[in-house]
């Protein structure tokens, strides 16, 4: 998590403190009809790149029947972090 500074923290103190009452809504209408939300439209995960040196052993162990292994569409994948 982000660190935030000591200004940041002073106005989160103080609105903590507040009774919900005094904080003004005004320009903030509240929202009682989410039908036309949408869930994680701007949420992106960060990816990271990964190498990882898998046995050949383990790889003949864990993948799937069908896979192509030595090409970037290799099925079965999913079950490696399972067996280290």
């Amino acid at each position: 998590m982000n660190k935030i500074g000591s200004k940041q923290a002073n106005e989160l103190r103080d609105l903590a403190k507040m009774n919900p009452s005094d904080i003004g809504l005004s320009d903030l209408p509240e929202v009682r009809d989410w039908n036309g939300a949408a869930v994680g439209k701007f949420y992106r995960p960060i990816k990271k790149p990964l190498t990882l040196r898998i046995d050949a052993e383990v790889i003949e162990d864990y993948s799937c029947p069908h896979a192509f292994l030595g090409s970037s569409r290799v099925r079965g994948y999913h079950h490696f972090p399972q067996a280290l």
